[in-house]
């Protein structure tokens, strides 16, 4: 490729970048008001979004797991085997921040499952409140009130809520306080109060003391009582817990509208949490404790029962001690029964331990194995505490979902399915955890056979010693084994009391929580960015779509260039008020756009269509059909329009509504569908044609010419046959050599129904209307195609319903528009014409 050929090549592909470019910047430039009313839409509302959303505030406060210390006992290859199944202790505490247990004692501390909504006064007006009792409080601490006129809850004490309960409390005048429950709009009666301050309301399931010394007879207060399934959910959805990154620090953050009650809450979560955890290992220790309690009770009373029997056999046989060969036999048969019975308890307390575990097996499906044993677990695998969560929120919306539906509702089904489901998965966990402890009990089980065969073959040694140093020998072993077993035990003992202590304290407060001083939302940057992105997103779209759709409407060159077919001419688009006053207009001449003096733009266009159509026509012919492709293109307006305008150049016009589907063009006219028409002429024999003369009553039309009507009769079903029967033609060939000058036929579109077809066949011309914006390139093709095919001669094209003025082609086809003469109303409300001067149809 020589210089010139690439340098035409890069000329060539600059011209299509800019053509592209230039194709893009016009696409938006055309849809530049829909642009202008997004963005102030848009940013409106974003505006109207920060200052009606009242702000969000955050508090958090970080805590510090520490590393716990391995102990002896943690590290023994059975717990070790059996902690397999545990999870991550920090992923074990974040899932225990958000469990019922830590979050139902922080709603009653903080006596969150009280709301107060609304306060009525004694002279009917209300003030709305809609606050919980903790935010009540402090919203009467920071404004401006007069404290005694509102209530003030001293204290709580709700017991047992099966649902959220709404109530009213009211001053009845009579030196009482009436209390109701509200149901169903109903208020049910449930208690009766004598008029103090303080004074209780108490029931069955509540308590509450109020100090309100401006009580006024007649005034009410609304509020509410939630359960604690409900008040729990209300809590958890303000609450975020997670780990930060890799280390052990643990984030706890709170969301409330006041800065200090999010402070409040998340101090109180964390004290709460810490006090849940401490007893939950404290539970975990003090088993294990209680079990070697009870076994170091009973080594030591069969360790005193060695002692006293070895004193007494040596006292009573004058021998204190044995050989240095049963020494050692002994000592060494004493350290096999001293492990033997180590081993024993282990097997005793995870035979224990699994039986319990079983036991609530059986019972809940599956058993909690977050705490089973301490020691190290693997950081990245913690499914099991995750599923725990996921369990707890399931089965807390199921509890606010059966306050409204019942058990049968398939919400609540699918809630019981995915329920079912994690169970199902817990049970997999449990499975493999009871597996893990049935193989430590089977390790122990044949660890105890190998000690107790070593056990006999030296036991079977010292029998072999002379009578009185074999008793002997046998009373020392029994003192010695079980004195090691109870050292062994007191050690295990201490070991669990100083975990006890010390290791429940390894969570710490790393960085308190702290007094938020800016909401976290709404976001003004955020709010910004978003509503930027939302306006783009909207305005790419709707360009992407119009352009789209654009691409598919037929262009008025390609009516010319494509199909070699002249256009006639060019309707605007009517205003607005006119099309107004079309519609709910009554008479002829205000339907008729040709008779209208304000609009002479319009009017030309018309005069234009007659005068090409005349001239195309040449007199050769004067029976014209008229189609379009689709419903709306305007063709029924359109041929009155044109009928009209041809009756005011003194010529006789015949209008045929030939749609005896819609009957369009007889409605536009007003003429009753009860009237005999063209099908009357086709189905039954009339010698005489039920034409209507139009001009006839309406005086503006009858100055205007001849201009009659054939309407269509009554709706048929059957119009295709009617126009393929021997009367259609014989009717047609009849108007061809009637008095009349021209014969304006309106048919249907020609791709929806066959009768354009039908008739184009015997008429052998027509004139296509195309609505702007309206009308689709593939139906135009199609449509002039299938009359093509009938030797139909489409031998014009009028373009409908065009915003002139916006068109690229308005300089081509624009006659008539934008160049016409100044009207104004005179004194007596009559237009009439000003100074003989031209103006453009925009105000100069």
């Amino acid at each position: 490729m020589d210089y010139s050929e690439n340098k035409d090549l890069l000329e060539s592909k600059s011209k299509n970048t800019q053509s592209s470019i230039d194709a893009l910047l016009l696409a938006f430039y055309k849809r530049k008001l829909f642009i202008i009313y997004t963005f102030v839409i848009i940013f409106i509302a974003g505006f109207v979004y920060l200052y009606v959303t009242k702000p969000t505030y955050e508090s958090t406060v970080l805590l510090k797991k520490q590393e716990s210390t391995k102990d002896p006992y943690s590290v023994d290859p059975y717990k070790q085997l059996a902690t397999l199944q545990s999870q991550d202790d920090i992923e074990t505490d974040i899932a225990l921040v958000k469990t019922r247990s830590v979050i139902d004692k922080v709603v009653k501390k903080l006596d969150l499952n009280v709301s107060i909504d609304k306060l009525e006064k004694s002279n009917g007006s209300t003030i709305k409140i809609n606050k919980s009792l903790l935010e009540y409080n402090s919203w009467l601490r920071d404004g401006q009130y007069i404290s005694d006129n509102f209530p003030q809850i001293l204290s709580t004490n709700i017991d047992s809520l099966d649902d959220i309960t709404n109530l009213v409390l009211v001053n009845n005048g009579e030196g009482r306080y009436d209390l109701y429950k509200i149901i169903n709009k109903k208020n049910i009666p449930i208690g009766s109060f004598p008029q103090s301050n303080p004074f209780d309301i108490s029931t069955r399931n509540f308590k509450l003391t109020f100090y309100w010394p401006n009580f006024q007879s007649g005034e009410k207060l609304f509020f509410t009582l939630y359960d604690l399934g409900n008040a729990f959910s209300r809590l958890d959805n303000n609450i975020s817990v997670a780990q930060q990154g890799a280390t052990n620090l643990i984030a706890i953050s709170v969301k409330d509208r006041y800065p200090e009650i999010a402070q409040l809450i998340a101090n109180t979560i964390v004290n709460k949490f810490m006090e849940t955890r401490t007893a939950q290992q404290r539970q975990n220790i003090q088993w294990s404790y209680a079990f070697i309690d009870s076994q170091l009770k009973d080594v030591k009373k069969k360790l005193r029962t060695a002692e006293d029997n070895l004193s007494n056999y040596q006292a009573a046989s004058g021998i204190t001690k044995i050989d240095a060969n049963a020494d050692n036999l002994i000592s060494f048969l004493s350290n096999l029964e001293s492990e033997k019975i180590n081993n024993d308890l282990q097997l005793s307390e995870y035979e224990k331990k699994r039986q319990e575990m079983l036991n609530e097996y059986k019972v809940k499906g599956y058993f909690d194995q977050t705490y089973l044993t301490p020691g190290p677990t693997d950081p990245a695998s913690s499914p099991f505490a995750s599923l725990l969560t996921s369990l707890s929120n399931l089965e807390v919306k199921r509890i606010e979902l059966l306050q409204k539906e019942t058990e049968n509702h398939p919400d609540v089904v699918n809630i019981d399915n995915q329920i079912a489901q994690i169970k199902k998965q817990l049970s997999a966990y449990n499975q493999n955890t009871l597996t893990a402890y049935q193989i430590i009990i089977n390790t122990l089980k044949e660890k105890r056979t190998k000690l107790e065969n070593l056990i006999s073959q030296y036991k079977y040694k010292i029998q072999g010693m002379p009578g009185k140093e074999t008793e002997l020998s046998g009373l020392t072993r029994d003192k010695d084994v079980y004195a090691k077993v109870f050292n062994l035990l007191l050690d295990k003992r201490e070991e669990m009391r100083i975990k006890e202590v010390s290791q429940l304290q390894d969570i710490a407060i790393a960085d308190p929580a702290n007094l938020p001083t800016v909401p976290i939302s709404p976001k003004k940057l955020v709010t910004l960015v978003a509503c930027i992105f939302l306006w783009g997103g909207f305005v790419i779209a709707f360009v992407f779509f119009g352009e789209f759709r654009e691409r598919r409407l037929v262009k008025l060159n390609e009516i010319e260039d494509n199909f070699q077919i002249p256009i006639f001419s060019i309707i605007p688009e009517f205003p607005k008020k006119l099309k107004k006053r079309i519609k709910k207009s009554k008479q002829l001449e205000d339907k008729l756009v040709s008779l209208s003096q304000e609009h002479p733009g319009i009017v030309e266009s018309y005069n234009v269509l007659r005068s090409k159509l005349i001239f195309s026509l040449k007199g050769e012919k004067k029976i014209i059909m008229f189609t379009s492709c689709e419903e709306n293109s305007g063709k029924t307006t359109t041929v009155a329009n044109l009928g009209l305008s041809l009756a005011a150049s003194d010529k006789k016009v015949l209008l045929i509504d030939a749609d005896l589907k819609r009957c369009g063009l007889s409605d536009l006219i007003g003429i009753s569908r009860d009237v005999p028409g063209l099908t009357t002429i086709l189905s039954e024999d009339l010698r005489k044609l039920p034409i209507v003369d139009i001009t006839n009553g309406h005086s503006k039309l009858s100055k205007t010419g001849s201009l009659s009507i054939l309407p269509s009769g009554d709706i048929s079903e059957k119009s295709s046959d009617l126009f393929q029967s021997a009367k259609a033609a014989v009717l047609i060939n009849a108007l061809k050599s009637s008095f009349y000058d021209y014969v304006l036929i309106d048919t249907p579109p020609v791709t929806r129904v066959i009768d354009a077809l039908i008739l184009g066949r015997t008429i052998g011309n027509a004139v296509m209307i195309v609505r702007d914006k309206h009308t689709l390139r593939d139906s135009l093709d199609w449509g002039i195609k299938e009359l093509r095919s009938e030797n139909v001669n489409v031998f014009g094209v009028v373009v409908n319903a065009c915003e002139i003025e916006k068109t690229t082609y308005k300089h081509r086809y624009g006659y008539g528009y934008g160049y016409k003469y100044a009207y104004k109303s005179n004194n007596k409300g009559k237009i009439v014409k000003e100074k003989s001067r031209f103006i453009n149809s925009k105000k100069i």
